[in-house]
């Protein structure tokens, strides 16, 4: 089989199939990594560590009270609601849930209208780009709309965490300053002291509410404060010098990330830059030579080397992305 004959064997449903076990393969290999990466041992060992705290793992009604305003379902509609729950908390809420979805909807549907439409696909393949567009614009923009939640949850953290201390210094009880911080300060800090409080008041011990909203949100600097506020509610000790030391630490951790972020403001310029060469030189060669660029949409050669093009375009722009954002 000659190189002509092989392109043009490669140029329908083989072409989407490779394209997506490569993309599936990818994710998989990221999905491991990231499981073993630093930062989730780093969670697994503040998670155990507050488990130690509170006496080992909750049972029977425990369990119950630390979910005690989910809604409890089994089966698969109780895994997807919870994994919906899950996804909303840690983005942003479900007006950000609704927003992700709509985003990936339109990517998969402008993805699919184009295939059909500009190089002509058939509507089964044109349907298979689609939805691999929305499922990639899913992840990445759930990514990127997770690393924002958690800066923005951090940046706030240390203004939460100023008023507690002080809150407890003063002579509040630490739920009375619980619910202090979450009348006074922000979404997305605000309502997670806020559901924490409410708990308390429902008769939730404070140490499995401490442990359900540190598994909410996730972060280890909250884990860290969930870890000081259960062991002096278990020994007691001065609270307040605990929370300051945190205080510290966060406020470090803070000037830190806005360093970062001056440093590699050039490489996301960059890498704006980048992404745009292309497209920009594209329009300039159709308005030159039209019939020579349209050649790119047609079945055969043509059509190939566009998709491998954006294929390759595409994964140097994540990569160029991983590299230079900006991590909590």
């Amino acid at each position: 089989m000659n190189a002509s004959a092989l392109i043009d064997a490669l140029t329908g449903p083989a072409l989407i199939v490779i394209a997506l076990a490569v993309g599936a393969a990818f994710v998989i290999a990221l999905d491991a990594r990231l499981r073993n990466s630093p930062r989730a041992r780093t969670a697994a060992r503040l998670d155990a560590m507050l488990s130690h705290a509170m006496g080992g793992e909750e049972t029977g009604a425990a369990a119950l009270d630390a979910d005690v305003f989910s809604v409890r379902k089994v089966g698969l509609r109780g895994a997807t609601i919870r994994w919906l729950d899950r996804t909303a908390a840690n983005i942003g809420g479900r007006k950000a849930l609704r927003t992700l979805f709509a985003i990936a909807a339109t990517t998969g549907l402008g993805a699919g209208t184009f295939a059909a439409l500009g190089p002509g696909m058939a509507p089964a393949h044109a349907l298979g780009v689609g939805a691999a567009a929305g499922l990639l614009a899913f992840w990445v923009v759930q990514g990127e709309m997770r690393r924002r939640w958690m800066i923005s949850f951090l940046d706030q953290l240390v203004e939460g965490v100023e008023l507690l201390t002080r809150s407890v210094r003063a002579g509040y009880a630490v739920p009375a300053a619980i619910r202090m911080v979450g009348k006074e300060i922000g979404a997305p800090v605000g309502p997670v002291f806020s559901q924490i409080g409410d708990e308390d008041d429902l008769g939730v011990d404070m140490r499995q509410a401490l442990r359900s909203a540190a598994r909410r949100v996730d972060l280890p600097d909250f884990t860290f404060l969930a870890i000081a506020m259960v062991i002096q509610r278990e020994t007691g000790g001065q609270l307040g010098d605990s929370l300051d030391n945190l205080h510290m630490v966060l406020r470090k951790r803070k000037e830190a990330r806005l360093k970062v972020q001056a440093l590699t403001a050039e490489g996301r310029m960059s890498a704006i830059i980048v992404g745009a060469i292309p497209f920009v030189a594209g329009a300039g060669v159709y308005l030159l030579n039209p019939e020579q660029t349209m050649k790119l949409f047609q079945p055969g050669l043509g059509q190939t080397m566009l998709m491998g093009a954006g294929g390759m375009l595409t994964t140097g722009l994540l990569v160029i992305r991983w590299m230079v954002k900006a991590k909590p």
